[in-house]
Order: C-alpha cells, then structure tokens, then sequence
C-alpha cells in the first residue's frame, strides 16, 4: 500500500501528459487482487484526469469475481460499500475514497 500511497502523490504532481504515459504501459500481474486494484486506480486517474483509459485494465484478468477490501477493517466495511469509486467498485475492489485524500 505504500507505493500505492507514493504513485498517488507522484501522480498529483504531474501534468495531463506525464499522467496520461504513467498509466499507459501495463504492470506486471502478481495478484489477482492487487492486478485488480492497478487495473482500478489507472482508470481513476484516466477517469479523474479526462485521460483514455489503457487498455490492459480491461482484461478479465484485471477484474474480481468476488468483492474485496484492502483495508478489511470492520469499521471500514460499510463505508466503502457505499462510498467506493465507481472505477474501483467495477474492478472488485472496494475502498473508501480518503485514500486520494492526501497532504
């Protein structure tokens, strides 16, 4: 989570462009929950940024069968069912939308 966190801010420091050629080339699959949650959090910066989405996001592979948090807190459960990003929601993966809340 923590070079998740990193890109996060790096991402946010960086113009249209830069953004747009991060998430264009596809990362090395290693989990299937976390290919997921890459997959998630380059369509949110493509869908935040007005960028094309990359196509390797969109392979089945890229996608849950079955709901997951990465952050299994019971007190974060009920709100990342409700609050989670579309992007994030679509790939499985559920989270709470502080995680692009950063300082």
């Amino acid at each position: 989570m923590r070079m998740v966190l990193d890109f996060i801010d790096g991402c946010a420091a960086l113009d249209s462009s830069a953004r747009s050629e991060l998430i264009a080339d596809e990362p090395a699959r290693f989990d299937p929950r976390w290919d997921a949650f890459l997959a998630a959090l380059a369509d949110h910066v493509a869908y935040e940024n007005h960028l094309r989405q990359p196509g390797w996001a969109e392979q089945p592979e890229r996608f849950l069968e079955a709901f997951w948090f990465p952050v299994d807190l019971p007190s974060v459960r009920p709100e990342a069912l409700a609050t989670a990003p579309a992007t994030f929601m679509r790939h499985g993966v559920l989270i709470t939308p502080d995680l692009f809340d950063r300082a």
